[in-house]
């Protein structure tokens, strides 16, 4: 479940050494990333494994492929967060669309992905 409360048998405790992307823009979340240096190594099981990171900067999800994301961003627009991680499979959207003044306009960069379902999305604390 993955909750930030409680006690479970795969969570682990790190310090940490956090390294933002030098080039991150608060005005609209551009390279929005970060590396995170943990004390310690990680014990690998089925709830904790490595991210796969994309390294072929050609290579991002077709329109329509479905892709993962988790957070424990807000739930709704009243601003409310999870204590447990949630995730959730959408769809990559068109980069065109997201574009679009009705959509991100000028705050969607190249170095965006943009994926979102009519019923679903990542929200505020999700995002990094």
């Amino acid at each position: 479940a993955h909750s930030l409360s409680g006690a479970e048998d795969t969570k682990q405790t790190f310090d940490a050494e956090v390294y933002n992307h030098p080039d991150f823009s608060i005005s609209n979340y551009d390279n929005d990333i970060a590396l995170i240096k943990l004390d310690k190594p990680v014990t690998q099981s089925d709830a904790v494994k490595p991210v796969k990171f994309q390294r072929d900067e050609t290579a991002d999800p077709k329109e329509a492929a479905v892709v993962e994301t988790a957070g424990w961003g807000s739930l709704n627009n009243m601003g409310g967060r999870p204590d447990k991680l949630h995730e959730l499979s959408i769809p990559v959207m068109e980069r065109w669309r997201c574009g679009r003044a009705d959509f991100y306009g000028e705050k969607f960069t190249s170095n965006m992905l943009c994926a979102a379902d009519k019923r679903k999305d990542t929200c505020d604390g999700d995002s990094g």
